[in-house]
């Protein structure tokens, strides 16, 4: 093979190798930065109803009175979380000035708390207004999933079997022993 021939060969490689790496950062780049489509306000409470469904296999009659359920319990609580989030903002950026006022972030601190107390009572409540609706096979499954959803693992370390090992000891979940353990 002469000179020409060779060089001309080694730019066709490099030029293809080039156009693969772009194409490949191209596309990289695309999926970072695409933008996710919004969610419409109910989408999250359509599909909680849908896992509902699914996971208790409620009648089409269940489902109606539990959307109202969802939909009611909904506008209370997205008003709480949006103030939570604020609170929670204005906590930080006290911490983070200059000379932290400590006065300041015992009432946000406060605040906060009065406010997650709020969405916790409305999660109560709608807990007991959608057990209501159920049948007791139904209402069994549904302490299951949010005993899962308040963050205590799953249904049976509430009645204190927890996991066992293999010398019989008990794990517990450490993050919330008085909520999971029902004491």
């Amino acid at each position: 093979m002469n000179y020409f021939n060779r060089n001309r060969t080694v730019i066709l490689v490099l030029s293809l190798l080039l156009i693969v790496a772009l194409s490949g950062l191209a596309t990289m780049a695309w999926h970072n930065y695409k933008q996710t489509p919004t969610q419409h306000p109910g989408a999250t409470c359509s599909n909680s109803i849908m896992f509902l469904e699914a996971e208790l296999r409620l009648t089409p009659d269940q489902v109606s009175r539990i959307e109202k359920i969802k939909s009611d319990c909904m506008g209370s609580s997205r008003c709480i979380v949006r103030e939570l989030k604020d609170k929670k903002q204005e906590l930080v950026t006290e911490m983070s000035s200059a000379n932290p006022d400590s006065t300041r972030l015992n009432l946000l601190a406060a605040e906060i708390g009065r406010q997650q107390e709020q969405v916790i009572q409305t999660t109560i409540h709608q807990y007991l207004r959608i057990k209501a609706v159920c049948t007791p096979a139904q209402k069994e499954k549904l302490s299951g999933l949010y005993f899962e959803l308040m963050g205590c693992g799953n249904a049976e370390m509430k009645n204190g079997k927890g996991r066992q090992h293999q010398h019989g000891k008990s794990e517990m979940n450490s993050a919330c022993p008085a909520q999971c353990s029902g004491k």
